[in-house]
């Protein structure tokens, strides 16, 4: 068994692509096993929001803790069966809850990917403008886009 090594709490949210092309090629398999690792490093009073995308952002778990979010790394809770990633949707939702939660725990929001091309250039001002904000409440955040292969890459 794993013992967290002693920290602040935090409060991570953390938004997943759930389109078909996440699902492919081990991505979602990778997420899940990066989720259940981050759930082993939880102090009991660290809190993750969970969030899935695909046309629309859904909460899946408002306030997960450790044992929480290992057995929702390992449901089909963040597998959507239809749909493309909307990723500025996806930073419009995991924002929000950032500016929404009301604890003074250190927040950092994740946005994670696998998909190319997947960006509404109409909605880069309101997602530029959104992550400016979380800047300055001093909220970290992190747009991580899971390649199939290094040609994949961009």
């Amino acid at each position: 068994s794993y013992d967290a090594h002693p920290h602040h709490p935090n409060w991570l949210i953390v938004a997943i692509a759930a389109s078909g092309q996440m699902r492919s090629e081990a991505r979602l398999a990778g997420v899940r096993r990066a989720l259940a690792k981050l759930a082993q490093h939880m102090d009991p009073r660290d809190h993750v929001t969970l969030l899935r995308y695909t046309d629309q952002a859904t909460v899946v778990k408002q306030s997960a803790t450790r044992d929480e979010l290992a057995a929702l790394a390992r449901s089909d809770a963040l597998v959507d069966q239809k749909g493309t990633a909307d990723l500025g949707g996806a930073i419009r939702a995991a924002c929000k809850v950032a500016e929404n939660v009301e604890s003074l725990d250190p927040r950092q929001v994740v946005v994670i990917t696998g998909d190319r091309g997947n960006f509404d250039r109409a909605a880069l001002p309101e997602a530029v403008e959104r992550l400016s904000r979380l800047t300055e409440m001093n909220v970290p955040w992190h747009l991580i886009r899971l390649a199939a292969d290094e040609n994949d890459a961009v």
